[in-house]
C-alpha cells in the first residue's frame, strides 16, 4: 500500500483496499499511505497523487494522523506547496492547528516556505 502511494498509483491503492489493506498501515517513519500520497507530488505527476489521497480518504484513511515527528498530511503538503492537496485535506476535514514535534503547523510552514497560495487558502479555512 505505502509503495502504490508514493509511486501515485490510485488504481493500485484502490485494489489494496479491496482486499483488505490496512489503509492506516506505518512504515518505520510512522508515515501513512495518505502521508505519501499527500506528500510525494515531487515525485511525479501530482494529480495522481492526489486521486491516491482521494481514494486513501473516500475508504476513511485518518486524516490528521501524524509521523513519528508529528507530521500530518496537511502539514507536509502545505509545506511542499501542494495547493490542491491541502484545498482536499481541508474539504475533507483536516485540522489546521495540528502541531509537528517542532511545534511548526500547516500554516507557519508554508509562510517559512513562501508559499502564498496555500497561506491564503490556510487563513480561509482557520479553525
Amino acid at each position: 500500500m505505502l509503495d502504490a502511494a508514493k509511486e501515485g498509483q490510485p488504481h493500485a491503492v484502490q485494489y489494496l483496499i479491496q482486499q483488505g489493506a490496512d489503509k492506516d498501515g506505518v512504515d518505520s517513519w510512522g508515515r501513512t499511505a495518505l502521508y505519501y500520497g499527500c506528500l510525494k507530488g515531487h515525485y511525479g505527476c501530482l494529480k495522481f497523487h492526489r486521486d491516491v489521497a482521494q481514494v486513501l480518504l473516500d475508504a476513511g484513511a485518518a486524516i490528521d494522523k501524524g509521523d513519528n515527528y508529528g507530521w500530518t498530511p496537511l502539514i507536509g503538503a502545505a509545506y511542499h506547496g501542494h495547493l490542491d492537496v491541502v484545498r482536499l485535506l481541508l474539504d475533507r476535514g483536516a485540522d489546521t492547528g495540528k502541531r509537528n514535534n517542532l511545534g511548526n503547523t500547516a500554516m507557519s510552514l508554508a509562510k517559512q516556505r513562501n508559499q502564498a497560495a496555500v497561506v491564503q487558502l490556510l487563513e480561509s479555512h482557520r479553525r
